[in-house]
């Protein structure tokens, strides 16, 4: 019964995004058009909550829930297994479209202008609504429920990964209706022009600023989300693995923080907006990218979903059109180029812009070059992390460069020379001590150090101002400065060892006093654990472990780690090959938990930022309900 209903509402969703097209071709449609994204967004609620359900019930009739659920498993995991499967992703992707094109249907902009962006969002909403009801149908039946189910992969039972996509998913449909908005701009643009009247993108990049920090704003968190994942649940004591997947999340992050950037220097001084108009649409097409490489099983990795390419020759056709289409309205309604002046704030802004373009464009390169090579059967290759750290690793710390600079103004032109002094010194001074040792490590050092000071002093000016919109900007930059004193340390500075103790024996491996007291098995529900108990330097218990699921036999391993302020020590459990000697892996990670730290300040900037957005844009959901 369940899959009927839900097989139902997806349908009645689907037809009514179709309707939300048409009812966008009159001009007194939008309230109708407002009522049916209203419409399309509780349909998907409802069909979402029936296959949460049954998950929750473990119901094993539908095809999806077998596969990725099983009773054993802990309540918070039997719900993110619905998430955790392309279908039932595809539903959780589609409830979050629904979610933001009821945003953009209550949203205060202009009517015409919201007109026309629901018949654009309408357009894509449909698109993925078909996808996910035909070929993607997490409400398809099982034939032999009787069967049984399987568990959710072990990998993916951890408390990070519940979050993760969720908010990798709002993030990515967030640049939805900003690009549904760019292609309504530029069809008003083009519609302006023909009839002689006022420019349209003051207003339509105005409207803009608040999806654009949101969307960056989920995408950051779900990327961290994901980073700490990979930190405490793979056991192999990094953050970053440059997995295709992971770099295919980084694409959008990039040209979107990029994006948040010119929009503030949009607001600041109105001009930019062709820069704006292109970074918008980008980054959309970069959402999309990465949904069809990730679900049609081109990127191998713990990570991917699907491994069908028919599913991912719908998501490749979509891809194409979207594409075409933000040409052609580029083609008719661009904004026009605005000349610059020589060594302006603006041309600081279109530097880090271009900086940050780049490395995104750099990373794509690196996902697409070897799938042509295959695709051309060509001798095929793998890019590694020597490819990252010599190409967009440097460009992105140069972008860090240019990050601060655009808020300042002539008189800050003594602090600037200040803080560039202190940080080539800090280099030279690093370099020489450090001969031979890790340059791109010193040169990152050097940027994290500029970013604070810079920010510091804009901190400084504006603190008599109080809390503002302005004051927001230098503290994430400093924030992010010192998440990239946690990357410089946790990368370059880190110590490893691994080493093989008996029961009561204590050995020194990466500058550490490892005990390791006992070694014992325990039983959970799903799972059971051969758990370690280690002292590290005699003051810091960590408690390693290695997994058995039962239902898949699947083997995973936890991570035990002494966190404190300035380094982790970090000591995972291997097994034993004779039953009395246990393999252990020893990681001294310094400063790591400035990463975490620094990332955390950035989100808490970023949400600040957003509720004075809010407050200025004056968002009244029953004003305009009632308009």
């Amino acid at each position: 019964m369940i899959g009927l209903i839900g097989e139902g509402l997806l349908l009645v969703a689907l037809v009514t995004a179709l309707g939300m097209v048409f009812a966008g071709s009159k001009p007194k449609g939008l309230r109708l058009q407002q009522s049916f994204a209203a419409s399309i967004l509780l349909l998907t609620a409802v069909a979402f909550a029936l296959l949460l359900w049954a998950f929750y019930t473990s119901d094993t009739s539908l095809a999806v829930v077998a596969a990725n659920s099983h009773p054993t498993m802990t309540t918070m995991y039997r719900l993110a297994g619905l998430w955790g499967n392309h279908e039932g992703s595809m539903l959780l992707w589609c409830l979050m479209v629904a979610g933001w094109g009821a945003v953009l249907a209550f949203a205060p902009l202009g009517r015409d202008l919201r007109r026309r962006a629901l018949i654009a969002h309408g357009l894509l909403t449909s698109a993925f609504y078909a996808y996910t009801a035909i070929p993607s149908n997490p409400f398809a039946r099982r034939l032999l429920p009787e069967l049984g189910s399987q568990e959710l992969n072990p990998i993916l039972q951890d408390p990070a990964l519940t979050f993760h996509p969720p908010l990798i998913y709002i993030g990515y449909t967030g640049y939805i209706p900003i690009y549904a908005l760019m292609m309504a701009g530029l069809w008003q643009a083009a519609h302006h022009q023909r009839e002689g009247k006022a420019d349209p993108w003051p207003e339509t990049l105005h409207s803009l600023r608040p999806y654009g920090v949101v969307a960056w704003l989920m995408l950051s968190a779900g990327v961290l989300a994901g980073s700490w994942w990979a930190y405490h649940e793979l056991g192999w004591g990094g953050w970053w693995f440059w997995d295709p997947v992971e770099n295919v999340s980084l694409i959008p992050w990039l040209s979107g923080t990029a994006l948040v950037h010119v929009l503030a220097a949009h607001a600041r001084r109105g001009d930019l907006a062709g820069w704006a108009v292109g970074l918008s649409l980008a980054t959309c097409l970069f959402c999309l990218l990465g949904t069809f490489l990730v679900r049609s099983g081109l990127l191998l990795s713990v990570h991917g979903f699907a491994q069908d390419s028919a599913r991912g020759m719908y998501l490749l056709g979509l891809l194409l059109i979207v594409t075409l289409a933000a040409g052609v309205g580029i083609l008719r309604g661009f904004p026009p180029p605005k000349v610059l002046a020589w060594r302006s704030l603006s041309q600081l802004s279109q530097l880090h812009a271009v900086t940050f373009l780049a490395a995104a464009l750099t990373l794509m390169i690196s996902i697409l070059y070897p799938i042509i090579l295959v695709a051309l059967s060509l001798p095929p290759i793998s890019v590694g992390r020597p490819y990252y750290l010599m190409t967009v690793v440097p460009l992105v710390l140069v972008a860090f460069i240019f990050a601060p600079l655009p808020g300042l103004n002539r008189r800050h032109v003594s602090a600037l020379w200040w803080a560039a002094s202190a940080s080539l010194a800090a280099i030279v001074i690093m370099a020489y001590i450090e001969r031979g040792g890790n340059l791109l490590a010193i040169f990152a050092a050097g940027v994290a150090l500029w970013t604070l000071l810079v920010s510091l002093a804009d901190m400084v000016r504006l603190h008599r101002h109080g809390l503002s919109i302005a004051l927001v900007r230098p503290l994430a930059h400093a924030a992010v400065a010192v998440a990239i004193i946690g990357m410089v340390g946790s990368t370059t500075y880190a110590r490893e060892e691994i080493i093989s103790l008996q029961i009561g024996e204590t050995a020194q491996a990466a500058g550490l006093a490892v005990h390791l007291q006992d070694v014992e098995v325990r039983e959970q529900a799903s799972y059971v654990a051969l758990t370690a108990q280690v002292v590290i330097d005699g003051r810091y218990p960590v408690a390693p472990s290695l997994r058995w699921y039962q239902q898949s036999g699947v083997r995973t391993t936890e991570a035990g780690v002494a966190r404190t302020f300035f380094a982790d020590r970090y000591v995972t459990l291997g097994l034993s090959a004779d039953g009395r000697r246990w393999p252990l892996r020893v990681r001294y990670n310094p400063m790591i938990n400035f990463l975490w730290l620094g990332s955390l300040i950035a989100l808490a900037s970023g949400a600040f930022l957003l509720v004075l957005l809010f407050a200025r844009y004056r968002f009244n959901l029953k004003g305009y309900l009632n308009e």
